[in-house]
């Protein structure tokens, strides 16, 4: 009999400390962003913002990195956003395979500097091909997810999405009335990472998109359109 109360005993201290756990857990994540103050700035939103967008860093020397987030905006809001990190196929040719120029693409992407970030993976499709853990190769060079948010069907949990967030640096790009990302505030809210020193690229179409951007192919329109019903341009 008193083994048998001890055994009670035990699993209700194990019930107990789990329970506390998780409130804790719980506690914590609802007070997350409870010190960052960045996305406290009032701006006005602009509902001009629609379609696909990259917002990538430029270098010293105004060159685009294709460092940043390729996003698909509607009025504004961004549903769906993955934070790339790039390298081009000039750099990968010229410091690792001694300048050979018709190396191919399994060529360039074993030879990449950049590695695939696995923690940065989601577990919904945000319709871009960056948002895997593996690497993927455009016109312009290597590309590799380094984050992800999407809220095509719901709002936006300032604190319990925080860590996504702040993983892309959005957060001051959070509305608190609408509980949405706006693209517009990326831009305008000086507490921004976005707000200086970084190009705003809006692309058509998937032709404009394979040709001209570093860190997607055209196929995400596709994706896109599949998944979020957006009307984009698939040619």
């Amino acid at each position: 009999m008193k083994g048998f109360i001890k055994s009670v005993l035990a699993i209700a201290v194990v019930l107990a400390i789990a329970f506390g756990l998780v409130k804790g857990f719980e506690y914590y994540n609802s007070k997350k962003a409870d010190g960052d103050t960045s996305y406290k700035v009032k701006t006005k939103r602009n509902k001009k913002y629609n379609g696909v967008y990259t917002l990538t860093k430029l270098d010293e020397n105004g060159k685009n990195t294709w460092n940043g987030l390729i996003m698909y905006v509607k009025n504004d809001k961004i549903i769906s956003a993955n934070l790339a990190e790039f390298e081009s196929r000039e750099d990968i040719i010229n410091n690792k395979l001694n300048g050979k120029k018709d190396a191919s693409s399994i060529e360039i992407l074993q030879n990449a500097s950049i590695k695939p970030d696995l923690g940065s993976v989601g577990n919904v499709n945000s319709g871009f091909n960056v948002s895997g853990g593996d690497m993927t190769l455009t016109q312009k060079g290597a590309t590799v997810g380094k984050g992800q948010i999407v809220f095509y069907d719901r709002e936006v949990d300032i604190n319990k999405d925080y860590d996504n967030l702040k993983r892309c640096k959005v957060v001051a790009g959070y509305d608190e009335d609408s509980k949405e990302i706006w693209l517009s505030k990326l831009l305008k809210n000086n507490q921004s990472e976005y707000s200086e020193g970084y190009k705003l690229i809006h692309y058509k179409n998937s032709t404009d998109l394979y040709n001209n951007c570093g860190i997607e192919d055209g196929i995400c329109m596709l994706i896109l359109n599949d998944e979020f019903n957006a009307g984009l341009d698939e040619n």
